[in-house]
This record gives structure tokens, sequence and C-alpha cells, in this order.
């Protein structure tokens, strides 16, 4: 779950509704402040793609994305906006780790009717290698894509080979 939503909804709950103001006009400069790009025409998720591009480009990693979206699959932008956020996010941090010069980070999404599938791809050393896979598998956040995955009767499969760690979520489409 992102983590701007995990605050505001604990801000709700504890009826903080004047910090939760100030948190929310805070997050709108922040969102203000990035590049508005049209990756898919859906305002969620190309928020959190330009989000994503943007901590990307501070830490001078480049993410090559090919993306897309259509209501018509019908599964839910925040679903995907979850997926999106985790798997670039765990990507991100991995190349912060990464000492090789290939610095680039491939991100897609695609529809193979009757199926979507997300790749991330960022590459990885022997040294933190071992290091990306314990995080990236106890972490909350891949348990909540394979939840995705689960619920939209797909998959998520993580593999590292050739000096590439991938991890593909493949959900079937709800037409």
């Amino acid at each position: 779950m992102p983590t701007d939503y995990i605050s505001i909804k604990a801000l709700v709950d504890d009826g903080q509704y004047e910090a939760l103001a100030e948190y929310i006009t805070n997050l709108d400069v922040d969102i203000s402040k990035i590049d508005s790009i049209s990756f898919t025409g859906n305002a969620i998720i190309d928020v959190i793609l330009n989000d994503k591009m943007a901590k990307a480009n501070k830490q001078d990693i480049t993410i090559n994305m090919s993306v897309g979206f259509n209501d018509a699959w019908g599964i839910q932008a925040y679903d995907i906006g979850i997926i999106i956020s985790n798997l670039l996010d765990n990507a991100i941090k991995a190349m912060q780790d990464y000492d090789g010069v290939d610095k680039n980070i491939t991100f897609s999404i695609l529809s193979k009717s009757p199926v979507i599938i997300i790749c991330c791809e960022n590459p990885y050393s022997d040294e933190n290698k071992n290091q990306t896979e314990t995080q990236l598998w106890h972490g909350l956040g891949l348990k909540n894509i394979e939840s995705i995955a689960n619920r939209y009767n797909g998959t998520m499969r993580v593999e590292g080979k050739n000096g590439r760690f991938m991890n593909t979520v493949m959900l079937k489409a709800q037409f």
C-alpha cells in the first residue's frame, strides 16, 4: 500500500482533520512539482509513474517505460497503482545499492488478451543480488502485489538471471 495512503488513513482514523488538511496541502505541492507526462491517460496511474520517474531521475537512474492502461480490462487503476508503486520502489531501492554502470530500469505494462503483463527489470551485481532477493521476497509490497495478482486470477514471478533482476506480474482481464 502506498505510504501516502497509509498516512492519510491514519490521520482520518485518529480524527486529526487539521493535520490531514496540512498533509494533503503538502502532498499537493509535491505533486505539482512533478513533470506531468501522460503515459496512460489515467490520472491515478500517470501521477504514480511521474512520481517514480522523478525519484529515479534525482538518483541518476533511467526508467525506460512502455506502458498502457485500459478501463475495459476491468482492473481497478488503484490496484495497478499499487503494483506499479511497489515494483518501481523496489527497483529504485535496488539501484541505490548497485555498483555497476548500467543504472537503467525497464518497466512495461502490456495487454495480450486475456492477460495484462506488468514487468519491471533492473540490473544487479553479485554483491547485491542476494540482499535484493531477500528484501523483495520478505517485503510487504510484494505480498500486496501477490494478493492483487491472486484477486485477478494472475501470478507474480520474481527471478534473477544474466545480471538482470525481473519481477513479472500477470493479471487476467475482467471482461
